[in-house]
């Protein structure tokens, strides 16, 4: 019984000795349990108080605007071609007469331009005449054209009224040059008629066949 009183007296002597360790150690442990505790709720909250949050979308880049078609290049309109300039009016053949019934004399140089010829016509269609005149020259030139009708025998000046018929500045050749000269007279049955024509210069004298019995031109009687 004395030993077991002394065993136990060595063991409580030994605590009481390592009690200071042993306080200290077993503070230590529950330091760190409780810190281990603290981080396990503070984890378990976080848990409840929110999801984890999601990770970001990603980004979707902005749509580049469709780029705009280059324009095709127009086509060139072509100039217009130029109109041509109108050439010179080139004096034709003479022209048919309405009734196709034409009757000419010849052809003869004037007296006052020799490198003109005139011809002196007349044209009937429906009763009523017209007096044609033809003139033509190889080079062009200027002339001054008479016409006028009379009665026969005797060569008297008959119409127009007062004085012959004038084209002034009559422009003769290269080609054929043709007047006419509607007859606004009666003819009367049973007397002869003739038309005249005188080619002289441009701006020159005049025939005055109305006072001359004389002066005659190229003339060619009128048939019926």
């Amino acid at each position: 019984m004395a030993d077991f009183d002394q065993s136990d007296q060595k063991v409580r002597d030994q605590i009481n000795v390592n009690q200071p360790g042993a306080l200290i150690g077993g503070a230590v442990v529950l330091a760190i349990v409780a810190l281990t505790v603290f981080g396990v709720i503070t984890v378990t909250r976080g848990d409840d108080d929110g999801a984890t949050p999601a990770a970001p979308a990603p980004s979707t880049p902005a749509a580049s605007a469709p780029s705009t078609p280059a324009t095709a290049p127009s086509t060139p309109v072509a100039p217009a071609a130029a109109s041509p300039s109108p050439s010179a009016a080139v004096p034709g053949p003479p022209a048919a007469s309405p009734s196709g019934k034409l009757t000419c004399g010849g052809a003869h140089p004037s007296t006052q331009v020799p490198t003109v010829k005139d011809v002196v016509c007349y044209d009937t269609a429906g009763g009523s005449h017209t007096l044609v005149v033809e003139v033509s020259a190889a080079t062009p030139t200027l002339v001054d054209v008479y016409a006028w009708v009379s009665t026969e025998p005797g060569n008297h000046y008959a119409y127009p009224s007062g004085r012959p018929k004038v084209w002034p500045g009559v422009k003769a050749g290269p080609g054929v040059q043709q007047l006419r000269l509607p007859l606004d007279m009666t003819l009367t049955p049973g007397r002869e008629y003739a038309v005249h024509v005188w080619t002289g210069k441009a701006d020159g004298p005049p025939p005055i066949p109305q006072a001359n019995t004389q002066v005659t031109g190229h003339s060619l009687p009128i048939g019926r």
